[in-house]
């Protein structure tokens, strides 16, 4: 990822990207432009051979439309990738064909973080879908899924899938290691939120020192105290308006803040720890 950044690379590794091929030159330097990583003229060239032939019945009008979604989606302008792959499958002329460029489509959906939409074009691939591979592939890209929303049942529930199914012959080690780590991601080993938040309202620092930072938790507990004393002075001493100010805008916010540290720091490192499970099962599940 620098996890999340490369997530359309990672989804279109599980399926072979449709190359289009033709005498067109439209076609030809759409492909040039593409091998070039000059992804706005492939999608300009794309464009135009779609606008020459989207009436033909010898062009292969929704392989220009893939290739030119997935030009946008290496550009991640998601909404547009998303909309020309939906053309890929409403001008597909066969049945697995549409179904390799609904797999196209949830690829794109994966990439742009649309969980929800990806995993339930999948759900309909996995029980609806005539062709064995396109089936395979969509259990494993439901995995794919799961594993990027930290949704560790449904990943220990979709690899199961896939291995009842027989798909998983000749890389059981990869799927066992993958299984294995899924179940020591559901343990734990993360931090409460809500713990966090409590522990720096009784004891400021307190928190941040459950969540692993130590040196913030001695500045809250040192900034807390001080302002508590400062205010504890005034109370006794006035004037009021030391008084007003020290506990309405001093005290307050690094008590508060303290507080609100506590749970962002928490919920941080079980960031950090999701992350990691997640780059080691993308590994393996990802191994061709």
């Amino acid at each position: 990822m620098s996890f999340f950044a490369s997530l359309i690379l990672s989804a279109i590794a599980f399926l072979p990207l449709p190359q289009a091929a033709g005498p067109d030159p439209a076609l030809r330097f759409a492909e040039a432009f593409m091998d070039a990583g000059l992804f706005d003229e492939a999608v300009t060239e794309y464009k135009r051979f779609i606008f020459f032939y989207s009436d033909s019945e010898s062009a292969d009008v929704s392989l220009a439309y893939a290739r030119m979604g997935f030009a946008l989606g290496y550009e991640k302008r998601w909404p547009a990738a998303w909309d020309a792959l939906n053309k890929a499958v409403q001008t597909a002329r066969d049945e697995r064909t549409r179904d390799e460029r609904r797999l196209s489509l949830a690829a794109a959906e994966l990439g742009g973080c649309s969980y929800a939409a990806a995993k339930f074009l999948l759900l309909k691939l996995e029980t609806f879908s005539i062709f064995p591979e396109v089936r395979e592939r969509a259990m494993l890209y439901h995995a794919v899924t799961a594993v990027y929303e930290y949704d560790w049942e449904d990943v220990r529930l979709a690899l199961a899938e896939y291995e009842r199914s027989g798909n998983a012959r000749g890389r059981e080690e990869d799927i066992a290691r993958a299984v294995a780590l899924v179940d020591e991601a559901r343990r734990g080993g993360r931090k409460s939120p809500g713990l966090a938040k409590v522990l720096s309202t009784v004891l400021p620092g307190a928190g941040q020192a459950y969540c692993g930072h130590w040196l913030d938790g001695l500045n809250a507990l040192a900034l807390n105290t001080l302002t508590g004393w400062l205010l504890v002075a005034d109370i006794a001493a006035g004037p009021w308006d030391d008084v007003v100010f020290n506990s309405l805008f001093l005290f307050r916010r690094f008590y508060e803040g303290n507080r609100a540290n506590a749970e962002r720091q928490a919920r941080e490192f079980n960031d950090r720890v999701d992350k990691a499970f997640s780059e080691k099962i993308l590994n393996l599940i990802g191994r061709k």
